[in-house]
């Protein structure tokens, strides 16, 4: 009887000290939804598009939404005031990410700078990613790889579909530049060369990067319901496992060529040239041996083409979808661009416009690409005299001078055209008493937009 007691009052303890805890905690909580059902909690009200559902829950309950989704408790802001409080007074607080089967087998024990918890590691890659990768001085040696990789890859398929009246694919377009521009920052050199466009070799390469690094590392359902991670619920973690085998097996490969290239190279004294980002790590891994070790540098690889390829291709492909749906928004774009942006020769950006520039407007950004294949006696339409400068000249259409395949073949007048080579080539035309030196082609209907410099004979 006694012992009866003595649960009865240690039972009656217990559920007011876990009563008086859950509302303690709950008392400072953000507003929630009502209709939270047990064990799933909120997830019930979570419907695709996410963001659709977020937002309608946000208007209805506030800019500061609590959730719970299964185990996991989820805190949503749509306040730029609540989001600078969360990362300004309390960065330390939210500084690591929550645990979940992707992380555990896709950042190499979470020593990926995105996943690393706070701490030693966690600041001695962020100090890395700052110096090496986002400094201006890295910023600006990457911006030649990707004024080469709009150069040679968007710009030429652009071209090469607007002569053949064939259709552009923006989705593909945009991650195998992404693609290319990634690469040539990793390991030095594109994944594909302008040779192999729209090859089967390219479209070999496209899917095999999708494959191994386009697969999402968000939370899945067994990340919400740990009990379904024991009883292997789809078969998910065994196609985790195998995923990362690949993306281990990819990184490897990339590596280890370019450690044999850089010793080969070493004691061939071959010349220097700017290093890659492997290469930068490899050189470090020497002199810190314990810290760089081959995990880590697959870490931040890895982290290069998952953060960087298919998020930017996708951004730019949802900003081309909006502009061309709203042509007032792409004329402020062009307007915008063509008053602050310089073009130098080669068709590369070379930053803002120099006074001396602002007056010529750069008509190759108002025309829509369009097949044309004619070309014919070059007429000057913004020059000047005097000096150097920049200008654009329109060919009209003419019978007896076609462009194919890139290079223009015939002469008419006192106009000679030279061949405009890979490059759309550098292409001298005598024209009265200037001579026009072509840099870049763009079509449009029933004429052609060269964009060039023009300088007296």
């Amino acid at each position: 009887m006694e012992n009866l007691y003595y649960y009865l009052v240690l039972t009656i303890l217990f559920i007011f000290f876990a009563i008086k805890l859950v509302f303690t905690r709950n008392r400072n909580l953000p507003p929630t939804p009502p209709f939270a059902l047990p064990i799933i909690g909120h997830l019930h009200l979570i419907k695709k598009p996410l963001y659709l559902a977020l937002e309608s829950l946000l208007s209805q309950h506030g800019p500061i939404l609590y959730l719970r989704f299964g185990s996991r408790p989820v805190l949503v802001l749509s306040s730029p005031y609540a989001v600078e409080e969360c990362f300004t007074k309390n960065d330390i607080t939210f500084a690591n990410r929550p645990k979940s089967m992707a992380g555990d087998h896709f950042t190499y024990n979470y020593t990926s700078y995105v996943w690393a918890p706070y701490g030693h590691l966690w600041r001695s890659l962020r100090r890395f990613t700052v110096v090496e990768l986002f400094s201006s001085n890295a910023i600006h040696k990457s911006s030649s790889a990707i004024q080469t990789e709009v150069r040679h890859h968007l710009l030429r398929r652009v071209f090469r579909n607007s002569t053949s009246d064939g259709k552009v694919d923006l989705k593909n377009l945009f991650s195998l530049l992404m693609i290319n521009f990634m690469m040539r920052i990793v390991a030095g050199s594109p994944g594909t060369e302008d040779e192999a466009a729209e090859s089967e070799i390219e479209k070999k390469f496209l899917a095999e990067f999708k494959e191994v690094f386009y697969p999402s590392l968000s939370m899945n359902v067994c990340d919400f319901f740990p009990i379904l991670r024991l009883i292997g619920y789809k078969g998910i973690e065994k196609k985790f496992v195998k995923l990362q085998k690949l993306r281990d097996e990819y990184l490897e490969k990339i590596i280890d060529g370019i450690r044999s290239k850089k010793n080969t190279c070493s004691m061939d004294g071959g010349e220097k040239k700017i290093m890659s980002l492997v290469e930068n790590l490899l050189s470090l891994q020497q002199s810190e041996p314990e810290f760089y070790t081959d995990v880590v540098i697959k870490s931040i690889i890895m982290m290069m083409f998952i953060a960087g390829v298919e998020t930017t291709s996708i951004t730019l492909e949802w900003a081309m979808s909006l502009l061309l749906n709203h042509p007032e928004a792409m004329q402020k774009v062009k307007a915008e661009i063509d008053r602050w942006v310089a073009v130098a020769a080669g068709g590369e950006v070379a930053g803002p416009r120099s006074e001396a520039a602002t007056g010529l407007s750069d008509a190759t950004r108002e025309a829509a690409v369009a097949p044309s294949n004619t070309m014919g006696e070059a007429r000057l339409i913004a020059g000047g005299t005097g000096g150097s400068r920049q200008a654009v000249v329109a060919v009209s259409a003419a019978e007896n001078v076609t462009v194919a395949g890139g290079s223009c073949e015939g002469e008419r007048d006192a106009s000679c055209a030279r061949e405009f080579g890979r490059e759309f080539g550098i292409a001298t035309s005598c024209i009265g008493a200037v001579t026009v030196e072509i840099t870049s082609i763009w079509i449009r209907p029933r004429k052609t937009l060269l964009k060039c410099v023009v300088r007296e004979n």
